[in-house]
């Protein structure tokens, strides 16, 4: 023991040297302080990466999801226990391919009864008033109401709620929704139907011009709204729109839009248009450099020139026009065609007519004067009566014939026009020409639903029950023409192409229905060609009613 206490000065001697070789390794292994500076930037360069790819990585699932939500619509049947006060869905599985946002907050999308409370919170506070008011007096009512998300998805659901019915202690109610995009309504500037700032040399600007089947479009917004969801979406906003007759320009002004951005947003257009080919017959892309300094009517020229020159070519076919066109020799030859018949406009000669005679029943006989104005027109555009419908310069003949009717003489005289034309014209225009000129009979030729049924709606507003004389030309029947006749004409012209197939039951059938509901408002029968000794028998209940012109 006294032997290792003498050795311990020496033990103590030997552990401090060695925590003294300790201290100088710790010293050599020391890090730089250069090597401190670069693991920090490299770190916070991991954490910024980190970060930029995570806002990235929402940003795409936010951006899938509003796509989602911007294009959905729906509807939900729902039960209201009256006594517990809660809500149920009933078609569970449906709700949950749509589930409205403006319902997330509640666990309606389960099936399960919630509280009505929580379902009614989710509504603004006028609706959730109404509706609780109703519930309580048990009354049934469709309201009609829309809901705003402005936060991140920018989104306006348009809601219709009906409380069908009650049943003891339950409701039953039907909720309708449509999702539109807040952003949409930014997409286009307010429709235009001046031209002249297409003409400005000031102005420049890329544009794609649809020359409309206007004849299968009831309002041109319906059109324009088939291309917000998506413009919207790849954010292209404030489109300049120009409307006159059945050209529609979407104008993409150089001070808002480059011309590689107008080019890009253009096929796009292009692109979504391609979906609703019968909206339209052409497509043509151009630029401010072919129309500035000229007028509105050679831009009328130009486009009847279009519509002439490509009227065999399929719609999605795209017309790009630039400079040179102006001095292409079809283009001159044309151009001398049109400018003397537009010389002619005022002039008599360019109306044909001719008699033409109805007989009745009774075999009383009456003459009547056709007015023609198309044949005219067939030289213009080769011989196609189609083209010639949708011209400028047709219209225009047929707007002047109207505001300059005093000329002719109108008296015991028909007159046929198409039913997109009569609706450009208007309503006062047509009553106040019949009132004026009690014998003349205008004839709308029936081209499609969408175009009959807005000028019947716009004559019905004017008229208030009353008649004037007009009459229904139709080439086709069906259940949807059938409603169209009421009051607000006099007669219905059965085209040849119906009274040619009056051995077919169908059509025969068809006939009937209109002959009952013609029969119901006084209206009077006119069949084209008909070939009475051998329908006479057929006919022969309706015979009052009836006058027919006979086959060739």
């Amino acid at each position: 023991m006294i032997k290792k206490l003498k050795n311990l000065p020496k033990i103590i001697k030997l552990l401090k040297n060695e925590k003294k070789a300790n201290s100088s390794n710790m010293q050599e292994v020391k890090i730089p302080e250069k090597y401190d500076v670069s693991f920090i930037i490299l770190w916070l360069i991991s954490i910024i990466l980190i970060f930029v790819a995570a806002v990235f990585l929402i940003f795409i699932i936010a951006k899938k999801r509003y796509a989602k939500i911007q294009n959905s619509e729906g509807y939900i049947s729902l039960t209201v226990d009256l006594k517990k006060s809660r809500i149920k869905i009933n078609n569970d599985t449906a709700i949950k391919n749509a589930d409205p946002w403006f319902f997330k907050k509640t666990n309606l999308s389960s099936g399960q009864w919630i509280k009505l409370s929580d379902f009614l919170n989710c509504l603004p506070k006028e609706i959730k008033e109404k509706i609780e008011g109703l519930i309580q007096a048990k009354k049934t009512e469709k309201i009609h109401f829309s809901i705003v998300d402005n936060k991140i998805s920018q989104i306006e659901s348009f809601i219709k709620l009906q409380i069908n019915n009650f049943e003891n202690d339950t409701a039953n109610c039907f909720l309708e929704w449509k999702n539109f995009s807040v952003k949409d309504e930014k997409v286009f500037q307010e429709i235009a139907d001046d031209t002249e700032y297409l003409f400005n040399s000031k102005n420049k600007y890329y544009a794609v011009a649809f020359i409309l089947n206007v004849d299968n479009i009831s309002r041109v917004e319906n059109f324009m709204n088939l291309f917000k969801k998506i413009c919207a979406f790849n954010e292209i906003f404030n489109i300049k729109p120009i409307l006159q007759w059945n050209k529609l320009f979407f104008v993409f002004p150089s001070e808002i839009f480059s011309p590689n951005d107008a080019r890009i947003s253009i096929d796009q257009i292009v692109a979504i248009a391609k979906q609703y080919v019968k909206c339209y017959s052409h497509i043509v892309i151009l630029n401010n450099q072919i129309l500035n300094n000229i007028n509105n009517e050679k831009l009328e020229m130009l486009f009847d020139y279009i519509k002439i020159k490509y009227m065999d070519e399929k719609q999605i076919k795209l017309i790009e026009i630039n400079n040179e066109l102006w001095e292409e020799e079809e283009f001159k030859s044309f151009e001398n065609e049109y400018k003397n018949l537009e010389n002619s406009i005022n002039d008599l000669s360019l109306i044909d007519s001719e008699e033409i005679w109805f007989k009745t029943f009774s075999n009383k006989k009456i003459v009547s004067k056709k007015l023609s104005f198309r044949n005219k027109f067939l030289k213009l555009n080769n011989n196609n009566l189609n083209t010639t419908k949708t011209l400028d310069i047709y219209k225009n003949f047929i707007l002047n014939f109207y505001s300059g009717i005093d000329k002719y003489k109108s008296n015991n005289t028909l007159v046929f026009v198409e039913d997109f034309i009569l609706s450009y014209i208007g309503a006062d225009k047509i009553i106040a020409t019949s009132e004026k000129w009690k014998n003349l009979i205008q004839i709308v030729e029936f081209g499609n639903l969408n175009s009959s049924t807005k000028l019947k709606i716009a004559l019905e507003k004017k008229l208030k029950n009353e008649r004037v004389n007009l009459t229904l030309k139709i080439n086709k029947i069906n259940e949807p023409i059938i409603n169209l006749i009421s009051p607000w004409i006099k007669f219905v012209w059965i085209g040849k192409n119906i009274t040619a197939k009056l051995s077919d039951p169908a059509t025969l059938l068809l006939l009937n229905s209109l002959f009952k509901k013609a029969a119901q408002h006084n209206i009077k029968i006119v069949l084209e060609k008909l070939n009475y000794k051998l329908y006479k028998k057929v006919l022969h209940k309706y015979k009052e009613n009836i006058i027919y012109t006979n086959i060739d």
